[in-house]
């Protein structure tokens, strides 16, 4: 109860409250810009294995863990149209997923309030082995699933005495098609840009999976960047609802 009452309450600031984040979202990325990303986080059960990082509780022997790679670029094509791709890799099982994507900036550009509509195709690829083949008619050990992603995103700069801020909310549906699964996901930010060479944001990241609880995880994240081209992301992952993992995640980012 408490929790849940925790982020309510985080999730209307973040809804309420002029610098966007590396990773545009509302705000388009601009002709001729670029950026690239590569990331991996490692996740395991609250009070286990991430017990010597303060999480809490007493490791357990040999606590399971599951780790997680992604790939995430952006190209400007117009001042308003963005491309990108966004793809990723669960380890154990090895299941595969990339999403080719547009976005287009909707609102003038001198608006204080940005929003960007998304689309995006693309699959998922699935390993050979760890699948009941009578449960997926449409699909063979082994093989693909068409995936198909609309998405819908807004946010607004601001600014504050120790520097810019912004706020920002993108939500996603899922939609594969083999499996008929439709996945909602929802990410607010609020952030804050401090100076030139560091980003601080905290992120409440909502997704419905089937067959599991509505899950909401807290990512509080700094972002340093010590060349212009060049910034190197840390966050922690932490499930206040709907599930019990925790982790870290490290990425290194590219702006060309």
């Amino acid at each position: 109860m408490v929790n849940g009452m925790i982020l309510r309450c985080l999730a209307c600031l973040l809804l309420l409250a002029c610098a966007p984040a590396a990773f545009a979202g509302a705000w388009p990325r601009g002709k001729g810009n670029g950026f690239l990303s590569f990331a991996y986080e490692e996740t395991a059960a609250q009070g286990t294995g991430l017990a010597a990082l303060g999480f809490g509780g007493t490791p357990e022997d040999d606590p399971e863990s599951f780790g997680f790679s992604s790939v995430y670029a952006e190209f400007g094509v117009t001042d308003r149209v963005t491309l990108g791709i966004d793809a990723g890799m669960d380890h154990g099982p090895d299941t595969y997923q990339a999403i080719v994507f547009a976005s287009v900036n909707v609102t003038p550009a001198g608006w204080r309030q940005q929003v960007a509509l998304e689309f995006g195709i693309g699959q998922r690829d699935y390993p050979a082995d760890g699948f009941d083949a009578a449960n997926l008619a449409d699909l063979r050990p082994g093989g693909t699933e068409p995936v198909l992603r609309p998405g819908l995103s807004w946010g607004m700069g601001f600014g504050t005495p120790l520097g810019n801020g912004w706020a920002a909310v993108d939500a996603r549906m899922e939609l594969r098609r083999d499996h008929g699964d439709r996945i909602p996901k929802v990410d607010a930010t609020l952030g804050l840009a401090p100076g030139d060479r560091s980003l601080a944001y905290l992120q409440l990241q909502y997704s419905d999976y089937p067959d599991n609880p509505p899950n909401w995880r807290l990512v509080p994240t700094y972002v340093f960047r010590p060349l212009d081209w060049l910034s190197l992301e840390t966050a922690l992952l932490w499930d206040a609802e709907g599930g019990d993992r925790a982790g870290l995640r490290a990425g290194i980012w590219l702006e060309f």
